[in-house]
């Protein structure tokens, strides 16, 4: 059997502080209720809630069909490899995905998460008062605002405390005015301080701000503390690789907006807030320009389903790059690799002949096909009938 069968997060994940934890004060929230941990004891729950969530949508779902929805719908990438494995399963859990292939039966989702900073921590900032802070992002595709992502610095004696306060921090998402952002957008969405933990890349749900966001369009994600005496330390990276268009500002009431790189001595410091963009809608409702290089990531259904003894396989690429199409039995055996090359964008079709690599006639039953480019991972199953 493949064990593990689905990977989720596991890694410095906050939980409820037992009274009888001997945790270290310095994974210990200043709340003093929240820990962070890590292991399998953490990516469990996380497993254990998406189930939940599939079975408020379909109370009659069997542990079957929900391991099918996990599997199918997976995040592989290049840390995951492109085939199930023992150390990552059939990839890294995507409920989102899973959600939307169960209520739709579509499982064309694309996301997007902007972020303009390098992968190195550097200095912390102490945001308070009427302070605000930016970042300017060009959107790479048509969608939701759905969510922020904004790193505090980590807690230890020199920072502490790293948050003070019990209001909100406050998040709008704006236009673009002359290079500094104009007109707010949609709702501004108040995010809890006591949500917030040091040392973490904090998640902040933005769908209660009811933002679409255009293609191509420059925005701006804006955060402010609700309360002028509240504080937060927001880290920055290190500052080693200067952003196109100094992404990231700072307000103040003195001297109004200004690129960090201005704030902070010229030294070209990325505020390490992201922005997470995401489009949920059938493939066959996407609108897109009239033009000859397509924008949609897409895995089409195969035609016919159910099939004997060969189907199409359409899909489309919005980017150039290498590509990876390969069929998986129902229990995550690779069949046979159809497609391992580089590909053009637009859109491409092949036909499985219900052979396997050894050219031998595969038999009857359900088999899944997992389409993996730059633009991401995508995956569908289709039934061979004999």
């Amino acid at each position: 059997r493949l064990k593990p069968e689905i990977t989720a997060p596991g890694k410095a994940i906050v939980a409820a502080l037992s009274a009888d934890s001997e945790a270290s004060d310095v994974l210990v929230n200043p709340n003093g209720i929240h820990v962070r941990l890590q292991g399998t004891s953490m990516a469990s729950p996380h497993v254990a809630g998406a189930v939940g969530i599939l079975l408020g949508m379909d109370p009659t779902l069997t542990a079957a069909q929900i391991k099918n929805l996990f599997t199918g719908t997976a995040i592989m990438d290049s840390e995951t490899g492109f085939s199930a494995n023992n150390t990552w399963g059939y990839g890294k859990l995507d409920l989102l995905h899973a959600v939307v292939s169960q209520a739709s039966g579509d499982q064309s989702v694309t996301r997007t998460i902007q972020n303009y900073f390098v992968d190195e921590d550097g200095p912390y900032f102490t945001f308070t008062g009427t302070n605000k802070l930016a970042v300017r992002f060009n959107a790479a595709q048509t969608g939701q605002l759905t969510a922020a992502y904004l790193t505090l610095v980590i807690n230890n004696p020199d920072v502490n405390p790293v948050i003070t306060g019990d209001a909100d921090l406050n998040v709008s998402v704006h236009i673009d005015d002359g290079g500094v952002p104009g007109t707010q957008l949609g709702d501004t969405v108040n995010h809890p301080l006591e949500l917030l933990d040091p040392g973490t890349d904090n998640f902040i749900n933005l769908m209660e701000a009811n933002v679409t966001l255009t293609q191509d369009q420059v925005y701006y994600l804006v955060i402010q503390n609700a309360d002028p005496a509240a504080s937060i330390k927001v880290l920055f990276d290190g500052g080693s690789v200067e952003q196109v268009d100094n992404p990231s500002l700072l307000y103040t009431s003195v001297q109004g907006w200004r690129t960090t790189t201005a704030a902070f001595n010229g030294t070209p410091y990325n505020l390490r807030l992201s922005a997470e963009i995401v489009d949920t809608g059938p493939a066959s409702s996407i609108s897109e320009p009239e033009e000859s290089i397509a924008r949609t990531f897409q895995l089409k259904q195969n035609y016919p389903n159910p099939f004997n003894p060969s189907t199409k396989i359409q899909f489309r690429l919005g980017q150039s790059g290498s590509v990876n199409l390969t069929i998986f039995d129902i229990l995550g055996r690779e069949v046979i690799t159809l497609i391992d090359e580089v590909k053009s964008n637009g859109i491409h079709e092949i036909v499985w002949d219900s052979r396997n690599s050894a050219g031998q006639r595969v038999p009857t039953g359900v088999y899944f096909y997992r389409l993996q480019a730059r633009e991401g991972v995508l995956a569908k199953k289709m039934l061979l009938v004999k």
